[in-house]
């Protein structure tokens, strides 16, 4: 049984775009313990295949992982097939430019987990990164942002309360 709501609890423990949950209401999951990994790409194909890798040696095994397109991608299309990983799902949008921001909306309308999280085509994760994070969250978090740091550069350091754009 679904539980419709326009409040989704929320996490993106990734380096950027941790703006786009706010644009969005979706459907709460099914299962309260499923983690939603989102993954926009766009012809990297290479650096996708380890991103796909590295979620699928997770030791926390509760998760689904949407890559989403920027423009129909044939390759990508036919490395999800290739993985026979039914929690690996495939979609894509019409081209954008847009760095990935409408797939990563396009993903959050599709998300079936409690939590999400967003992972660059060219990022990898520990083996034990969602487990990590499993035990850290508990019910009743709205969202969670974190500090995004490039080198010794902060690139997005929001203070309570968030002001308007700032996240």
């Amino acid at each position: 049984r679904s539980i419709h709501s326009s409040r989704r609890r929320c996490v993106f423990f990734g380096f950027q775009r941790v703006f786009i949950v706010l644009e969005t209401c979706i459907v709460m999951a099914k299962n309260p313990s499923l983690m939603t990994v989102i993954t926009p790409t766009y012809s990297r194909i290479k650096s996708l295949k380890e991103t796909i890798h590295c979620v699928q040696n997770q030791t926390y095994q509760n998760w689904e992982h949407l890559i989403i397109a920027d423009g129909h991608d044939p390759r990508v299309e036919k490395l999800v097939k290739a993985l026979s990983d039914s929690r690996v799902k495939y979609f894509y949008t019409k081209r954008t430019k847009d760095w990935g921001h409408s797939q990563s909306n396009y993903a959050l309308k599709r998300a079936k987990g409690t939590w999400i999280a967003h992972l660059d085509d060219d990022n990898l994760v520990y083996k034990d990164y969602l487990k990590e994070v499993a035990k850290k969250f508990c019910p009743g978090i709205g969202y969670v942002v974190c500090y995004i740091k490039y080198g010794k550069k902060f690139l997005l350091k929001p203070k309570l309360p968030f002001k308007l754009g700032e996240i």
